[in-house]
């Protein structure tokens, strides 16, 4: 039972790096469209919708909301 135990993890083990680890998907997104009014920038995405970008200071975007 030990030996039979062994090989399966033994086997579990090299075919995770034969495939490879999986992670988290990267955090792209796909911009449909953007709108600046005064000092917000809207930017309308596919996946996670609108996101809110302060750039009242151009230099450092800030993101406020998601």
């Amino acid at each position: 039972m030990a030996r039979r135990m062994r090989s399966s993890l033994l086997i579990l083990l090299i075919a995770s790096f034969a495939l490879g680890w999986r992670a988290d998907p990267p955090a792209y997104f796909h911009p449909i469209s953007m709108t600046l009014d005064a000092s917000r920038l809207f930017v309308s995405d596919a996946g996670a919708g609108v996101r809110i970008y302060d750039v009242a200071d151009p230099a450092t975007p800030a993101q406020t909301a998601l």
